[in-house]
């Protein structure tokens, strides 16, 4: 009898263990230069549109994305715990292989169509990501989020369940607020991320409202602009944002506050390199020095004070670490830049690498 029971109890503890392990999760691909959608099961049988890959996916899944413009008439929704990655030739079997810097994927909003009345991407769901993107031309003159508006993106206390905004530039968006992104109950990551000339009534880069709690860690938010405050970042009420290792210059606004504008919650700004400065520790108020801004390109020149001035252990408001593994250009994320043999992460979207012989003009954004 007691060897049944142990048996039976044996084959309970495992049944529900199996029952606890979900199936891993199947890949779609997309490829807009196919003629018509196929299964979206393989690059030979892909789906045209990236929405169309999303309604078929369940939770878990991802899509990979090939390099190309992808003009949108509506704005993409994702709702599902789905992993969207661009950055890929069409031939990739594996994700690693892809690059979003030399193999751009571009969600062209055209303007918002003819009645400037949708953004590029809506977020709503929690452990989903989008990574590896460029994001242009959205127009919500009447909403908010031109580039990317997200909804309810709540995670537990895990690294994985949180959704992440990846290596994506965000420019030449305009909204009523938040021209490149507007984040409402969203507690996820934004790593890697270039934010650029985006434009709104309030909030020209990023508008953070209604339960705002981002890790927003080594991005870059330029040349935005605000027809009242806030230029780079503006905060409402509740938000409770971190902003780590990160750049918020050469943003403008007609009121007031064009690199910062903070109208109540708590959010904090460490290892930051903000003009005109800002409380919190680690920051600083000096020129990036940037390679060329304008043609886009945002890598830090040598003796830029953004190099090694970060923190190699940022974290969310959970105890998890954040730093990205790789920079925008898809190299190592921390590197002895100034060469005094103490490694730290250099501030904003790239790493700079003293061993690596950089192509000027390799990433432009004007033009896209």
């Amino acid at each position: 009898m007691k060897r049944l029971l142990l048996a039976t109890l044996i084959l309970l503890v495992c049944l529900v263990s199996a029952a606890g392990v979900q199936a891993a999760g199947i890949i779609r691909y997309v490829d807009g230069s196919v003629p018509a959608s196929g299964a979206g099961t393989s690059w030979a049988v892909a789906f045209k549109t990236i929405q169309e890959s999303i309604t078929a996916a369940t939770n878990g899944d991802e899509v990979w994305v090939k390099q190309g413009t992808y003009p949108l008439t509506s704005t993409i929704s994702l709702t599902k715990q789905v992993k969207i990655y661009g950055g890929f030739a069409g031939t990739e079997t594996e994700r690693g292989q892809r690059n979003w810097v030399t193999r751009p994927t571009i969600l062209d909003g055209q303007n918002g169509g003819p009645s400037h009345n949708y953004g590029c991407v809506y977020i709503n769901a929690g452990a989903a990501a989008l990574d590896g993107f460029r994001i242009t031309n959205g127009n919500y003159a009447s909403g908010v989020g031109g580039g990317i508006r997200t909804g309810s993106c709540y995670l537990d206390n895990t690294f994985a369940n949180a959704t992440q905004i990846a290596n994506c530039a965000i420019y030449s968006n305009y909204a009523g607020s938040g021209g490149g992104l507007a984040l409402e109950n969203y507690v996820g990551i934004i790593s890697n991320c270039l934010v650029l000339y985006n434009n709104a009534d309030s909030g020209g880069g990023i508008f953070l409202y209604n339960a705002a709690y981002p890790a927003i860690v080594n991005s870059t938010v330029y040349g935005n602009h605000s027809d009242s405050e806030g230029g780079g970042m503006y905060h409402v009420q509740d938000s409770f944002t971190k902003v780590i290792n990160s750049i918020i210059w050469g943003n403008t606004a007609v009121t007031s506050a064009p690199q910062i504008y903070k109208y109540g919650g708590s959010s904090s700004y460490t290892y930051c390199d903000v003009q005109g400065g800002w409380s919190g520790t680690g920051n600083k108020n000096a020129d990036p020095l940037f390679a060329n801004p304008a043609t886009g390109d945002f890598h830090l020149k040598n003796g830029s004070p953004c190099i090694d001035a970060g923190n190699n252990n940022p974290t969310h408001f959970f105890t998890f670490n954040v730093l990205p593994a790789t920079d925008y250009d898809k190299g190592p994320r921390v590197v002895d830049g100034n060469r005094d043999q103490n490694a730290k992460v250099d501030m904003g979207a790239y790493e700079y690498n003293p061993a690596k012989v950089f192509i000027p003009g390799l990433f432009i954004l004007m033009g896209d």
